[in-house]
């Protein structure tokens, strides 16, 4: 390929990036509407409403098996957050026999300092109701006293023992599950305002800044637009640091940002892996690829700002127009067109989907009184079998 036609290729892509920017902020200056109806949680739980976002490159319409498998997602990491939540008000309230019970409900240990979003062990409606439903257990625990003899002195004695003081605390499983409940109840509010933000921090700021540096060409730029994208976190970090807040409300958002990130990019995966075209086949190995880098930081116990700067990496990949044959992880692939890989587009794309996602998690949160009542009711029913 000449050097001229990669040159217009050059300002092509960068002239369909500027309008793609330009058409998704106008796009945001809309509400869009959410079919399913917040009353009627059946629908949620049966995947019954069709919804379908705006865009047209890829349908962003969940079937009924992901519509559940984000309500099941999203409860489990609420439930997840309202324990890691309470451990740490146990530990202020220097509580910490009873932080280091809940850490250990189930096999949870160290749950309190994972900063992920898949901790759960087992579903949020087992973890609940079987603390519901435990039995009250009494905990033994054992202080050394000041100094070894007799008023605390004599501690540096070695001819004197050790003297120790046991005392006794009750353990009230079901007091610690209704808190709990509250904790999610709390949070699915803060959740709910968050949701909004997460589209205009991470994502505006992202398209403003690709526009900044298509616009003025420079790195200068670029570099400036993400010193303002990245001032803006800070401002929003400092916002939610209030007495009206959780106590763990900016590791929330991140988290929350990394999770819609993640269930977007492989929605997108599997609308690909659907489609015959072999342009989707093509950018279905690059993202496959691409995302590989990023998986352990989505799954695992991560740092902050993983769903930006997956963002803000992938914007920044060459884009490339291959022949008709390339190789992917399944072998040679043919077509007898040429391919053509569009990040900014993919971008956009799993941007897309991610506002649809949060749209569908903004109603399951509408559920999450009734869903705590339901909990409720199952445990009663047990205690009396």
């Amino acid at each position: 390929m000449g050097n001229n036609m990669l040159f217009n290729l050059a300002l092509l892509y960068l002239s369909q990036a500027n309008n793609l920017a330009e058409a998704y902020l106008a796009l945001k200056s809309k509400d869009v509407k959410n079919l399913l109806n917040p009353n009627r949680r059946k629908h949620i739980l049966n995947g019954v409403a069709s919804m379908r976002c705006s865009q047209q490159s890829v349908s962003c319409e969940l079937d009924a098996r992901e519509s559940r498998y984000e309500y099941v997602l999203l409860n489990n990491f609420l439930t997840q957050r309202a324990v890691q939540t309470l451990i740490f008000y146990q530990k202020t309230n220097r509580d910490s026999v009873t932080a280091s019970w809940l850490s250990r409900f189930l096999g949870h240990d160290g749950i309190d300092r994972f900063h992920g979003t898949r901790a759960l062990r087992v579903s949020w409606e087992e973890y609940i109701t079987k603390m519901l439903t435990a039995d009250m257990e009494e905990i033994v625990v054992s202080l050394k006293r000041r100094g070894n003899g007799i008023g605390g002195w004599s501690k540096n004695n070695p001819y004197l023992k050790d003297r120790f003081f046991n005392y006794t605390i009750d353990i009230l499983p079901r007091n610690l599950a209704e808190r709990v409940l509250e904790l999610r109840t709390a949070l699915a509010e803060e959740f709910k305002n968050d949701l909004n933000d997460i589209e205009k921090v991470i994502q505006d700021q992202h398209l403003r800044e690709r526009r900044a540096a298509i616009m003025n060409g420079t790195q200068e730029a670029s570099e400036e637009a993400r010193r303002l994208h990245h001032g803006v976190l800070e401002g929003y970090d400092a916002a939610i640091g209030t007495d009206e807040s959780t106590a763990y409300r900016g590791g929330n958002f991140d988290l929350l940002a990394r999770l819609s990130t993640q269930q977007a990019i492989l929605l997108i995966m599997k609308r690909l892996s659907l489609s015959n075209s072999p342009n989707a086949k093509y950018t279905l190995s690059f993202l496959q690829s691409f995302y590989s880098d990023y998986a352990d930081q989505f799954d695992g116990d991560g740092p902050y700002k993983v769903a930006e700067n997956f963002f803000h990496d992938l914007a920044d990949q060459v884009p490339k127009i291959l022949d008709s044959s390339f190789t992917t992880d399944s072998g040679s692939q043919n077509s007898n067109i040429p391919l053509i890989l569009d990040p900014v587009g993919l971008t956009k794309d799993i941007m897309s989907q991610q506002s649809y996602i949060l749209d569908v998690w903004r109603t399951i949160l509408d559920t999450i009184p009734q869903d705590n009542a339901d909990v409720r009711r199952k445990a009663l029913e047990l205690s009396f079998k």
